[in-house]
């Protein structure tokens, strides 16, 4: 009974973590547009 519960569990639990995987990613463009923005703007990096 124990494994079948973990069976139910694993599948979620990973698709979870790669959801939050690639949300990062987006934020680590998003980081990287602003940061490209703001050096055509003010012409430093900050």
């Amino acid at each position: 009974a124990y494994q079948r519960d973990i069976k139910g569990v694993v599948e979620p639990i990973v698709l979870l973590v790669l959801a939050i995987r690639h949300l990062e990613r987006m934020a680590d463009h998003a980081t990287n547009i602003g940061q490209r923005v703001q050096y055509i703007v003010h012409g430093y990096r900050g």
